[in-house]
C-alpha cells in the first residue's frame, strides 16, 4: 500500500481492484450502459411486433385467432370456417401450424389440463376444456392437405411418441405419396398401435375412405376434422377388439384380462 504523508494527514494513493471503472468516467459508462440496454430493449420490441406484424390473415383475423375456433366443439360451424381460413391462407401457415406441434407445448398443455380435470370432478355438465395448441395445428394442417407436405418431417417425429397420438399418421397421410411411403414403414414399426393404425388406414385408402379423403371438404357439409377423427378411433377401436379375439381365442379363460388392459390404442378424445 502506498502511504503519503502531509503533515499530520495521512493520504492513502491506491484504490481497490477495478478502480480503473470507477472515477471520473464512471458517469459516462454508466450512461453508456444504460443507452445499450435501452437500444436493446427497443430492438426486442420491435422485433416482437413485426414477428406479429408478419403472421398471416385472413378476412381481418389474424391466423391465431382462426385456430382457437378449432377449440370449440359446441360450434361446428365456426370450425368449419376456421378450416376455409386456413385454406385461404395456405402455405404461409405452416410455420405457425407446425410450432404448435412442439412436444414442450404439448407437456406444457398436458400440465393445464390435468389442472383442470381436478376442477371437473363433481363438475355438471362438464366445462371446456383449455384449448390445446397441438390440436390447432392439427386441425390446421388438415385442412391444408396436400399443401402441408413440408410437415411432413415433424409428423413423423411425433410418431415417435409412446403412444402416438393416431391424428399424426392420418395426418401424414393425407399429405400425399410422401405420406404413404411414411405409411408402409410403419407396417414393421416397434409400436403396437402403430402397427395397427397403418393397417387400418391402408383399408381406408384402398376403399378410398370418405373418412380419409371427403369427396368435398369445402362443402357446408362436409364431415369436420373433428368428427372423421371419432370415426376414425371407433375403426381402430374394433380393429384392435377383433386383433384382440384372433390372438386370444379362448374368451373365457381365467387369463383374459379386464377391459382396461385391452391393447386399445389410446386414442385422443379429439
Amino acid at each position: 500500500m502506498n502511504i503519503m504523508r502531509r503533515g499530520r494527514q495521512t493520504v492513502q494513493t491506491d484504490y481497490l481492484p477495478g478502480r480503473h471503472f470507477w472515477g471520473r468516467a464512471a458517469g459516462h459508462r454508466i450512461n453508456i450502459l444504460g443507452a445499450m440496454l435501452a437500444i436493446a430493449f427497443v430492438t426486442s420490441f420491435a422485433q416482437s411486433v413485426k414477428v406479429e406484424a408478419m403472421e398471416p390473415s385472413y378476412l381481418g383475423r389474424s391466423l391465431s385467432s382462426w385456430l382457437a375456433d378449432f377449440n370449440n366443439p359446441t360450434s361446428p360451424n365456426a370450425e368449419r370456417m376456421a378450416a376455409e381460413a386456413v385454406r385461404h391462407i395456405g402455405s404461409p401457415a405452416l410455420p405457425y401450424l407446425v410450432e404448435r406441434l412442439s412436444e414442450s407445448n404439448n407437456i406444457a398443455y398436458l400440465k393445464i389440463l390435468k389442472k383442470w380435470q381436478k376442477t371437473q370432478t363433481n363438475s355438471a355438465p362438464p366445462g371446456v376444456p383449455p384449448p390445446s395448441p397441438r390440436w390447432e395445428g392439427f386441425c390446421g394442417l388438415d385442412a391444408l392437405g396436400v399443401v402441408a407436405m413440408p410437415a411432413l418431417p415433424d409428423l413423423q417425429k411425433l410418431l415417435e411418441e409412446k403412444p402416438p397420438d393416431p391424428a399424426v399418421l392420418y395426418l401424414a397421410l393425407r399429405t400425399g405419396p410422401a405420406g404413404i411411403l411414411l405409411l408402409n414403414v410403419c407396417f414393421t414399426s416397434n409400436s403396437p398401435e402403430l402397427r395397427l393404425e397403418a393397417k387400418v388406414l391402408r383399408d381406408m385408402l384402398t376403399e378410398n375412405s370418405e373418412v380419409l379423403y371427403p369427396s368435398n371438404p369445402e362443402a357446408p357439409d362436409a364431415p369436420s376434422f373433428r368428427r372423421r377423427m371419432s370415426e376414425l378411433n371407433l375403426k381402430l377401436t374394433r380393429a384392435a377388439a377383433l386383433e384382440y379375439s384372433q390372438t386370444h381365442p379362448h374368451a373365457g379363460s381365467p387369463d383374459r384380462p379386464e377391459p382396461s388392459q385391452s391393447p386399445v390404442s389410446q386414442v385422443s378424445d379429439k
